[in-house]
């Protein structure tokens, strides 16, 4: 028996489904979570040193290098993180820290 019957998901295709949006979205939560405290963290450096920048860069920039070490396509990431919230969630998670853009 096929996984789509008459147009409809059997009930087995459908938690399968299921499962792996929820398994996606505990995956895409800990991606924001990280990539606050690495933001938070690039925060205190930068404003030691007195370099202005914003979180949104500096969370954009970590994906591009890890996209870079994968082999995989930044634009297309970025682009995806971008269009699910990851990027605004995780900069909004940094902030709610106390850790905003800094100014020198």
């Amino acid at each position: 028996m096929g996984a789509i019957e008459d147009g409809w998901l059997s009930a087995d295709a459908t938690r399968e489904l299921q499962e792996r949006e929820i398994a996606l979205s505990h995956e895409l939560s800990d991606v924001e979570h990280a990539l606050s405290v690495e933001a938070r963290a690039v925060s205190h450096l930068f404003a030691e040193a007195g370099v202005q920048f914003d979180l949104l860069t500096v969370v954009s920039l970590r994906i591009v290098n890890e996209c870079f070490e994968m082999q995989v396509d930044p634009v297309v990431v970025l682009s995806d993180f971008m269009r699910r919230g990851v990027l605004r969630r995780a900069v909004d998670l940094a902030e709610e820290t106390g850790f905003g853009n800094v100014e020198p």
